[in-house]
């Protein structure tokens, strides 16, 4: 695995447990708890600011991440295709003779 990858990995599962343990430490537990938020947490200690400036930080991030998470789609999609897990017509096949895209196989 690339030392980049598992950097990335890496500090994302630090902040995430960091992030957690935070949300714990801000609420304390009772049994009758199902979920609870930031919001909740900021709330219940009077942070009014930061309850919506987390609000409204889900709501610009949402629709990014979303639409993030499209790009890597066609890159998965032709080294799926060239490992014949899906259709050859969706990856451009290199030839050999003229170094460029082959496209004889449409």
């Amino acid at each position: 695995m690339p030392r980049a990858i598992l950097g990335t990995l890496l500090i994302a599962a630090v902040v995430s447990t960091l992030a957690q343990l935070s949300l714990t430490l801000l609420i304390p537990w009772s049994p009758t708890m199902e979920s609870t938020s930031f919001e909740d947490a900021f709330e219940s200690h009077g942070f009014l600011f930061l309850k919506w400036l987390v609000a409204i930080g889900e709501v610009v991030l949402l629709p990014l991440v979303c639409l993030v998470s499209f790009l890597p789609e066609p890159e998965l999609l032709a080294a799926m295709s060239e490992d014949k897990l899906l259709p050859s017509f969706l990856s451009f096949q290199v030839s050999e003779r003229t170094s460029g895209n082959d496209y004889s196989h449409y």
